[in-house]
């Protein structure tokens, strides 16, 4: 019997974010995910305070597109909740900025959230109440190159369920810029290990990247105009995707060849499905800081 494969959807943007979002989410048909009676938790990427279209944080137009194809199929118990990388109101301006209030729903403050411990193995961490009860969270990021990561999309995420300043910090505190190359692959090996412990703990029920705009060399280097949407099932899959359609070698994200070890899902591309565009029509190469090109393990 064959294997099955896991489903990602690519989808070229058009004159509307929300019909492509609309698009990719039947192509991998989302809508058998969820139970009508259940919540749904939206995570977006807020990081920082920034603009539609930026490339930095979710553009909210493709959330929009999210919440029609939800509301069509008559799923409208449904909440958006993020902690930005600061503390005092930063998550409700970031919200603010990036016009999240246009979409109607409510707009919770992970940071104020109440917080469940858990151990990612060598660091404690505070995980939101909310993300860890709701029924479903569906996981919208943006395709960033990241200079302690390589890259950040879905997996990398979910560190916006943590509580507060020092749960973040932790997850890559031994980091710091020029860092030596045997101390950084030591850190890498630590990262990666409490990012897929943490994305153990949080699940994914289904993933939308931003792929409109993406910020290539670091995460607030250079825009990229992708003009993509990218949708599946499995973080790991459809994480592997992104990285081929940024001309990354999946298998170089240290975290991402270790998820697909411990059995999050497949890295190799023989075992994932695409479905609508195919990679190589529509793949646009980012560029990356020097460091990551000549790094060799």
């Amino acid at each position: 019997m064959p294997k099955k494969l896991e489903t990602v959807s690519i989808v070229k943007v058009g004159s509307k974010i929300e019909e492509a979002v609309i698009e990719a989410l039947s192509l991998i048909e989302a809508n058998n995910i969820f139970d009508k009676r259940r919540r749904i938790l939206i995570k977006p990427n807020l990081v920082r305070i920034s603009y539609p279209g930026s490339g930095i944080i979710t553009d909210y137009r493709v959330v929009r597109g999210v919440l029609e194809y939800l509301k069509e199929n008559s799923l409208t118990d449904i909440i958006i909740g993020e902690s930005s990388g600061k503390l005092t109101r930063y998550t409700l301006h970031a919200y603010k900025a990036g016009k999240y209030e246009k979409l109607g729903v409510p707009l919770i403050d992970l940071n104020n959230d109440e917080y469940q411990k858990a151990s990612l193995g060598d660091i404690e961490v505070k995980i939101s109440k909310l993300a860890l009860d709701s029924d479903y969270i569906i996981n919208i990021p943006v395709i960033k190159c990241h200079h302690r990561a390589r890259v950040s999309i879905s997996m990398k995420n979910l560190m916006g369920c943590l509580i507060g300043g020092s749960s973040k910090n932790n997850m890559h505190k031994e980091h710091y810029d020029g860092m030596p190359k045997n101390d950084f692959l030591e850190f890498e090996k630590k990262f990666a290990k409490r990012l897929i412990n943490l994305n153990k703990i949080v699940k994914t029920d289904l993933v939308v990247v931003d792929g409109t705009v993406g910020r290539e060399i670091e995460r607030d280097g250079p825009k990229v105009y992708l003009g993509l949407i990218i949708s599946g099932t499995n973080r790991v899959a459809v994480d592997a995707t992104c990285c081929r359609l940024i001309g990354i070698d999946p298998y170089s994200v240290f975290y991402l060849k270790e998820a697909e070890r411990e059995g999050l899902g497949p890295v190799y591309e023989g075992d994932i499905g695409v479905v609508g565009e195919s990679i190589n029509t529509v793949k646009k190469t980012f560029r990356e800081k020097k460091f990551w090109r000549e790094l060799k393990r």
